[in-house]
């Protein structure tokens, strides 16, 4: 598939529809991005993300890795000139005002919005694994 999604990934069963439940990259690594915010909401008392710790700390990690690879794989070329700033002790300072060309994020939200897996999915709802050599030993 032009997606990269193959037969091998998870799929809904033809009577909910079939096809592949999947997430939007980029608002995955919005989510992600969120977990730099999570001594904040935990000096709130607020439990920002429902993980029991063990699993919490994998997401970190796996989070912060998928951000480092987003980073790396989609590195922005543009450059950022110099300003002078501070008119007592003329100093030069990156320019950050750059211009780029940017997707509507409104609208892939609610594309996503419009398709996604419903809040509570029926037991049978995906087709189990035809062939076990497929399933993963280690989280991927």
């Amino acid at each position: 598939m032009k997606s990269g999604i193959s037969s091998d990934h998870v799929h809904v069963r033809e009577q909910y529809g079939g096809g592949y439940p999947a997430n939007v990259e980029g608002l995955h690594h919005l989510h992600c991005s969120l977990y730099y915010n999570y001594e904040y909401y935990q000096e709130l008392g607020e439990g920002a993300f429902k993980n029991e710790e063990p699993i919490l700390r994998l997401h970190v990690s796996h989070c912060l890795d998928i951000l480092r690879q987003q980073l790396m794989c989609t590195v922005d070329v543009g450059v950022l000139g110099r300003v002078w700033w501070n008119k007592e002790d003329p100093t030069p300072f990156p320019d950050f005002n750059t211009d780029h060309k940017c997707r509507n994020f409104n609208a892939v939200r609610q594309w996503a919005f419009e398709r996604q897996v419903p809040a509570r999915v029926p037991e049978d709802y995906l087709e189990s694994p035809r062939d076990l050599s497929i399933v993963h030993d280690n989280m991927p």
